[in-house]
């Protein structure tokens, strides 16, 4: 692993619902490349949440990332983000390049202390100092105000996304943002390359 940065979190996370109710000491997080990221991580990572992104119901194909990072405690994995490059058609028909962010969770007993803010935030200076232009995102509705505070713009048009069997108008919200700045993503409907991510 190779740590892109490190940062403190002052005060306690939630203990796992099994220990007692008494704060954990402070933590000293790393965000990392994970080059070898696998479904055993996805599975420790997600801390026994059977559908930890809340939309195993709507039976959507998801494309596998390419490059991801990861939050550590130490030598634990709390945190995964990752992306891989795609491509949309814009209504007017110009073709676009684009890295989608997609898997992103932090392990439910480190919730709520800022870190899915801190890995989001990491994983876009990532895509940006590579030079990313745009990048999009798929989320449930409740998570468009988390994605907002952090500089991601709901897109108001449908966006059509690939299946096995067909094409299907993408039901979950799709979010854009521009990580090494100064791109913007024309408004109408986009269809993306492929499956979703």
């Amino acid at each position: 692993m190779i740590m892109l940065w490190r940062w403190r979190v002052t005060g306690s996370h939630r203990a796992p619902a099994s220990a007692a109710s008494q704060p954990l000491p402070c933590l000293s997080v790393e965000l990392v490349d994970l080059p070898g990221y696998g479904p055993d991580d996805a599975v420790r990572v997600a801390g026994g949440e059977p559908d930890a992104f809340g939309t195993d119901h709507l039976g959507i194909e998801w494309r596998a990332k390419t490059v991801h990072v990861g939050l550590v405690d130490g030598d634990r994995l709390i945190g995964h983000a990752g992306w891989v490059p795609s491509g949309v058609r814009t209504a007017a028909g110009q073709d676009l390049a684009v890295l989608g962010l997609g898997g992103v969770m932090v392990h439910p007993d480190y919730r709520g202390r800022g870190l899915g803010a801190g890995l989001v935030e990491g994983a876009m200076q990532r895509m940006g100092s590579g030079g990313a232009a745009l990048a999009l995102l798929f989320c449930r509705t409740d998570r468009v105000a988390f994605y907002g505070r952090l500089g991601w713009v709901p897109v108001a048009d449908p966006v059509t996304v690939e299946q096995a069997d067909g094409a299907i108008v993408m039901p979950l919200c799709t979010c854009w943002t521009s990580p090494a700045g100064g791109v913007h993503l024309p408004d109408g409907a986009l269809r993306l390359d492929g499956l979703p991510f």
